[in-house]
């Protein structure tokens, strides 16, 4: 390993690899790192297209072809941490998962930060789930399963990589400006679609983008901290409920605009039995060799049809813009009962400053707001992003 340059202070900079540099975590954590003194984010690209969102500030970043163990290698060798944020093929999470330990062991990396999910358990319906109960590797959706693969060759080959630690931080939600899941809320309140199963009532296993990353260098900051698998999230448990009503209120919608499923009943449609399909990885990857293939008019009926919507004796229509919709995923995060521990992350990483839930809606309604995703009558105007970006 090559050596790591000095700053002013006389100080070894350290070096921290971002895996998915160019996605929502990896992106948010190369601005922060740009910030430290003693430490210099290395971001690693699969490809140039990954570069958006990290155009706006000068920082070192590599594109490499992350699948090949060896090219990932060599673009690791003069780092000490890797961080492995990608989010890609939800068919490949496994593979990707085992180039990256292969990479930063061959690259004699002292650090290895694996981003996992708290997916892996599915709706957390039991009490006595902690920070090392077995992931469920026979979960419906791919995306679960291939995270909960991740976590079972990760822990098996933690006691052979004695050179260098392995930190699996197991998040639930990543939400806050700039995120999907929270985009989603403003569409699907703009739209009139909100519908909330169980009337809310689930846990939402959040964490804001900044506590991750906080916790994220907490751990790279730590000499004495073991390798070991971690749930982290955000400092107050909140309800699905108190999730979007919270944005509803800042937003500017009534909170009527919240429709409530009154039970955990997952209705059955169409949609619901094509999106169990699609979970199985030789049906998945079938779907995503054609899709590409196909003309705009089979992809509008794909879309039709997945929806569950009938065809109309006229064609296509614009769907209704007061249309509430629930998808398997979101019943299944929309039912977790219990709320992960997180003790056992405090007790060896140490406090961590986090931000609290009500500004961290203050924020993100913020940038909504910018979106255009505010009421009609709800107040707009710019975003201020520098307190965040």
């Amino acid at each position: 390993m090559s050596v790591s340059p000095i700053n002013d202070s006389g100080f070894r900079v350290s070096r921290v690899a971002v895996l998915g540099a160019g996605g929502f975590v990896g992106a948010r954590l190369m601005r922060v790192l740009r910030g430290c003194s003693q430490v210099k984010g290395v971001g690693i690209v699969r490809s140039a297209k990954s570069l958006a969102r990290l155009s706006s500030h000068p920082m070192e970043v590599r594109v490499v072809n992350t699948s090949r163990t060896k090219e990932l290698a060599e673009a690791l060798s003069d780092c000490d941490t890797v961080v492995n944020a990608v989010n890609g093929d939800v068919s490949q999470v496994l593979r990707e998962t085992r180039t990256a330990y292969e990479a930063a062991l061959a690259a004699r990396c002292k650090l290895m930060i694996h981003l996992s999910s708290a997916v892996v358990y599915g709706r957390a319906n039991s009490p006595g789930l902690h920070d090392d109960s077995p992931p469920d590797t026979r979960n419906w959706m791919l995306y679960a399963r291939g995270k909960a693969e991740s976590e079972v060759f990760l822990r098996s080959v933690m006691g052979d990589a004695k050179s260098m630690r392995i930190v699996a931080l197991r998040p639930g939600l990543i939400w806050g400006p700039f995120s999907q899941w929270s985009g989603m809320v403003g569409e699907q309140l703009s739209r009139g679609s909100v519908c909330l199963s169980n009337s809310g009532r689930g846990i939402a296993n959040l964490v804001h983008v900044d506590n991750l990353v906080q916790m994220m260098l907490a751990v790279h900051g730590s000499h004495t901290g073991p390798s070991g698998f971690y749930n982290v999230g955000d400092p107050e448990a909140v309800t699905w409920s108190q999730y979007y009503q919270g944005l509803c209120k800042r937003l500017g919608y009534p909170e009527t605009h919240v429709r409530t499923w009154p039970d955990a009943r997952l209705p059955l449609t169409p949609k619901l039995a094509l999106e169990w399909c699609l979970q199985r990885k030789p049906l998945y990857r079938v779907a995503k060799w054609c899709l590409p293939r196909v003309g705009l008019g089979v992809k509008a009926a794909a879309k039709k049809v997945v929806k569950g919507e009938p065809f109309p004796p006229g064609g296509l229509q614009p769907e209704p813009k007061s249309a509430p919709r629930l998808t398997r995923e979101h019943w299944a995060l929309q039912n977790t009962t219990f709320r992960l521990p997180m003790k056992k992350f405090f007790r060896d990483y140490g406090p961590v400053e986090l931000e609290s839930t009500e500004s961290a809606l203050d924020s993100t309604a913020s940038w909504l707001r910018f979106a255009g995703y505010a009421a009609a009558n709800g107040e707009s105007g710019p975003f201020d992003s520098t307190h965040i970006w």
